[in-house]
């Protein structure tokens, strides 16, 4: 059985916590050797991609990918990864500019965290759990 949808939402203390983490520790986060891992990044993205799922997406994918037959699975996973490979591509590109890397390295951190800020209070609400909670501790 599934948990319900308000238990999933607590997987939005993850980003919560990296935001503050980052808003905190801006100073020491924005020197070279203190730059984020590719397996602490890779952690990160795992989880908030988890997060921003919830039930509802689960219920919806997972019976897609179940009654895809071999081949369309492939072909919905090239699409996927290539799809991927794009975005990572125009991020990069988008990043390299001189006008967006001044604003990056100046404002980088800052801006990371109130998106993560942003991402887990929009996980905790989408996901009812702040709601539920709410009403858990008014009732």
């Amino acid at each position: 059985r599934a948990p319900d949808q308000w238990l999933l939402g607590f997987l939005g203390l993850v980003p919560l916590a990296i935001g503050c983490h980052l808003l905190t520790h801006q100073e020491s986060m924005a020197t070279p050797a203190n730059r984020v891992s590719a397996n602490h990044l890779f952690l990160t993205v795992t989880f908030i991609t988890v997060a921003s799922c919830g039930a509802d997406n689960l219920g919806v994918y997972i019976p897609y990918f179940a009654t895809r037959t071999s081949p369309e699975l492939v072909i919905v996973l090239v699409t996927f990864a290539v799809m991927v490979a794009v975005f990572c591509l125009l991020a990069t590109i988008i990043t390299h500019l001189p006008a967006v890397r001044a604003l990056l390295d100046r404002y980088g951190t800052l801006l990371a965290g109130v998106i993560y800020l942003g991402l887990g209070i929009l996980i905790l609400g989408e996901n009812g759990t702040a709601l539920y909670l709410w009403h858990l501790i008014h009732h």
